[in-house]
């Protein structure tokens, strides 16, 4: 806390005389924000507008509602709260929470978890330390890129070429842009927002009846997002039928596919970077 305020706490100050509505905000909320975004003030405002609009469309009862079910989880766990914190784990971060539910109370795994991210976050603020002049050789570069983080794993992987990461960036740009044009051409060949501008209702109900979610559904997915299970709502609950209805296997089965699609990520990564690296060296 005192080191974030030391860091950030006169910008939050700032921010704080420029927008009233931060006011109400918690200031150590705000400088988690702000080392989150590694100082960027445009970036943390752009989150802050996001939540923003996000809880104004879900109104307040959705506020509450989650509210009362962190007060409701943090006396059903609060044994395992008490060990946690006993082990040095912040308790008051609501991932603990969440990460108590998704195992079901089992202390020793919540540690290991969080214990994990502890050293992957002390990993990459390794790696942008490590790297520093290169990130900066980079920006002056003109390589725009939301997250640093990415920059600082990348640079790691390509053994701190900037020429390597930047032939990846452009790489990645190039795959983002494809797909987009693919989409584009996709949906609007196909899209049934074509049909229903046309005058034709089939295309149009057909969306509607593919969107549209059921009571239990919705049930199903706010018993999923208190377990800690986020993404797509039809991809989750078609997930969650496959395991037979089961949010313990569901949460299984979404770990799994997560980690499988880290490992393909850094396997193509790698082998993106030994492809570079022979052109570089031709």
């Amino acid at each position: 806390m005192e080191s974030l305020e030391t860091r950030y706490g006169p910008t939050i100050t700032a921010l704080q005389q420029e927008n009233p509505s931060l006011q109400g905000h918690k200031r150590i909320r705000l400088l988690r924000i702000m080392n989150r975004f590694d100082g960027d003030v445009e970036q943390v405002q752009q989150f802050l507008q996001k939540v923003e609009r996000r809880h104004r469309c879900e109104g307040e009862d959705s506020f509450h509602s989650r509210r009362q079910r962190r007060e409701e989880l943090k006396t059903k766990y609060a044994t395992q709260l008490a060990e946690l914190a006993t082990a040095g784990i912040n308790v008051n971060s609501p991932c603990a929470l969440r990460q108590l539910e998704k195992n079901q109370g089992d202390v020793n795994k919540v540690i290991e978890r969080m214990s994990h991210h502890k050293e992957k976050r002390e990993k990459i603020h390794e790696f942008e330390t490590k790297y520093a002049t290169q990130i900066a050789q980079l920006e002056a570069d003109g390589v725009q890129i939301k997250n640093k983080r990415v920059l600082a794993r990348l640079l790691h992987k390509a053994d701190g070429q900037v020429d390597v990461v930047k032939q990846l960036i452009n790489e990645r740009k190039e795959k983002h842009q494809k797909r987009k044009e693919y989409q584009h051409r996709h949906r609007g060949d196909k899209s049934p927002f074509k049909g229903c501008q046309e005058g034709d209702e089939t295309g149009c109900s057909a969306w509607k009846k593919r969107r549209e979610l059921s009571a239990d559904d919705i049930d199903n997915l706010k018993r999923l997002r208190s377990a800690g299970v986020h993404g797509n709502p039809m991809k989750i609950l078609k997930i969650f039928h496959d395991c037979n209805d089961s949010i313990d296997m569901t949460i299984a089965r979404t770990e799994k596919d997560r980690e499988q699609r880290i490992r393909n990520r850094d396997e193509r990564i790698l082998v993106s970077i030994s492809n570079i690296k022979k052109r570089v060296n031709k």
